[in-house]
């Protein structure tokens, strides 16, 4: 099972983004079963500005 978010901004606060997918985690009764994962699904490219990037961030999880 994944437990997954996705996050629109910059790569900067994607901190915001893991802080708020791993109290998920805790809050409900799972743990982390593996390495995290980011998927670019909108990324830099020339003049794109950063607040319209699009970043899913994965983490592989159990029931505790």
């Amino acid at each position: 099972a994944l437990a997954c978010t996705v996050h629109q901004g910059p790569y900067e606060e994607l901190r915001h983004a893991y802080s708020a997918l791993l109290g998920w985690i805790e809050a409900n009764g799972y743990r982390i079963a593996g390495p995290d994962r980011e998927v670019y699904l909108v990324g830099p490219e020339r003049g794109r500005d950063p607040a319209r990037y699009v970043t899913e961030l994965q983490v592989p999880v159990e029931r505790v």
